[in-house]
């Protein structure tokens, strides 16, 4: 029963051999892939950072990546979307700015020309215009608009600007009351009576 004691030993080196050699081509075909630290920042900080679409961190960050390609993208509400196709082969620093994306204002008001003054809430430098202000870019947020002519009641009106959008204002402001003296004086100097017209109408 059995083979002889030399073929037992012949079949197991062979098989030895055998595994040996697979092993080894195995190990040669699939070596470990090494690892690097990257670094990821962003102008302004606090975008959220995304490898191949899955959401990772939020700027400033460190991540241990495998090496090979990564489609990294950051996003950041009120600025621009950034996404690229980059190979890890080393320890880097992938650092982005994320311009912001602006919205615009119109300002009209009845009538036209009157002088207004735009403020970001939260800041003190304030744009001065004359109505009609048409496509004004600002960056988004809340701002006041507040109207500068003296000849009207003073008027504040709040407005918020959205990314990619118009936000569009009118004023229709209320003239000031004024008291109004009228002397009439004849050929020689002297007062008279006399009926009084403002814009075709009789004054009391």
């Amino acid at each position: 029963q059995g083979g002889s004691p030399a073929a037992s030993a012949v079949l197991y080196l062979a098989s030895l051999v055998l595994a040996l050699f697979f092993s080894a081509t195995a190990q040669a075909e699939d070596p470990p892939k090494k690892s690097y630290k990257v670094t990821f920042k962003s102008q302004p900080s606090g975008a959220s950072v995304e490898l191949n679409t899955k959401p990772k961190c939020r700027t400033k960050c460190t991540l241990t990546l495998e090496e090979g390609a990564y489609v990294v993208g950051m996003h950041l509400a009120g600025h621009e979307w950034k996404e690229e196709l980059i190979e890890i082969d080393s320890k880097r620093t992938i650092s982005w700015k994320l311009p912001m994306i602006l919205g615009k204002l119109t300002v009209e008001s009845v009538p036209e020309g009157l002088k207004v003054e735009i403020t970001k809430a939260g800041e003190s430098r304030a744009r001065v215009r004359k109505t009609p202000v048409e496509n004004l870019e600002l960056a988004p947020g809340s701002y006041t608009v507040e109207l500068l002519d003296t000849r009207f009641q003073q008027m504040q009106r709040l407005v918020t600007v959205e990314p990619e959008a118009v936000s569009n204002l009118v004023l229709e402001p209320i003239g000031r009351l004024a008291e109004l003296h009228v002397t009439v004086l004849d050929d020689i100097g002297d007062r008279v009576a006399a009926d009084v017209y403002a814009n075709g109408r009789k004054l009391k």
